[in-house]
């Protein structure tokens, strides 16, 4: 059973990976480097957003606000998990669902406009 349960897990993975690729992959070339948005005002975990994003301060902030905003009470449960180092303590389901409900959260605050 939790072969199967992993097994899931990886293909919810691999189908959000694969999804959520932009038509126009990033030249490695490029000077631009991935933003990375580390949330002080929520237990959201770091990520990153496209290469050309330049938030202010402000702009990162409503961002993490607007993202935790929208979690519903699992989801929370997980972003603490994750932010302070307990991937052990999720279960591969959750784990995947997560990663592909924070992703549509992101997009859903404008994170992928910024």
């Amino acid at each position: 059973m939790k072969k199967y349960f992993a097994f899931i897990a990886l293909l919810m993975v691999i189908v959000f990976l694969y999804t959520s690729k932009e038509s126009n992959p990033h030249d490695p070339t490029s000077s631009y480097p991935l933003f990375k948005v580390q949330c002080n005002n929520t237990s959201i975990p770091n990520f990153t957003l496209n290469y050309d994003s330049n938030p202010s301060e402000d702009e990162v902030e409503k961002l993490c606000t607007c993202i935790w905003d929208k979690f519903v009470a699992w989801e929370k449960e997980i972003a603490v998990k994750l932010s302070s180092g307990e991937t052990h303590t999720i279960s591969a389901v959750h784990m995947a669902g997560f990663l592909a409900i924070f992703g549509a959260r992101i997009s859903e605050c404008g994170g992928d406009k910024l």
